[in-house]
């Protein structure tokens, strides 16, 4: 008897559009928003990682902050590895670390604190939109990395122009 497969897998491949954005480290304690991300801004070009909690995030910007040029970093999840810690110990690796907060409530923080931390933009969850997103992330990337023409945050960005 000759084996003949009953159903046929296509892979193909997800156009890139912009190859040359740099790197976006996602850190959040909810893997459906982890697999949204980095499925929905890969289509649009990033290069996404991911990292399960801010202790996880730590860890993965640690290993790879040279190539890492953006953060997007949840403000609820679980103590003492929240949003705000995590990004005082992303500050410690890289005092030059660009971040933008996500969150569907800021919980026991205010915008002004989170701001004041250093955090350059906070996203609402759910996202209204995210083309608009990754548009908002390409704009605060190529805007952070002409303040920092000294920083790995340039490669990508000059490649672009």
């Amino acid at each position: 008897m000759k084996f003949r497969p009953t159903t046929t897998t296509t892979v193909r491949k997800v156009p890139r559009p912009d190859r040359n954005l740099p790197t976006v480290l996602a850190v959040d304690d909810e893997p459906a928003i982890l697999r949204m991300l980095a499925h929905a801004l890969g289509q649009r070009g990033f290069d996404v990682r991911t990292a399960l909690g801010g202790e996880a995030g730590v860890a993965a910007y640690r290993r790879q902050h040279g190539i890492i040029a953006f953060v997007l970093l949840d403000v609820q999840m679980p103590l003492p590895w929240d949003g705000p810690h995590t990004l005082v110990e992303l500050g410690r690796i890289n005092p030059l670390v660009r971040v933008a907060f996500m969150s569907g409530s800021t919980g026991r923080y205010s915008v002004e604190e989170l701001l004041g931390l250093g955090a350059l933009r906070i996203f609402e969850k759910p996202f209204p939109s995210v083309p608009g997103l990754a548009d908002e992330l390409k704009n605060l990337i190529a805007r952070t990395a002409a303040e920092e023409p000294d920083t790995q945050l340039r490669r990508g960005v000059d490649e672009r122009e």
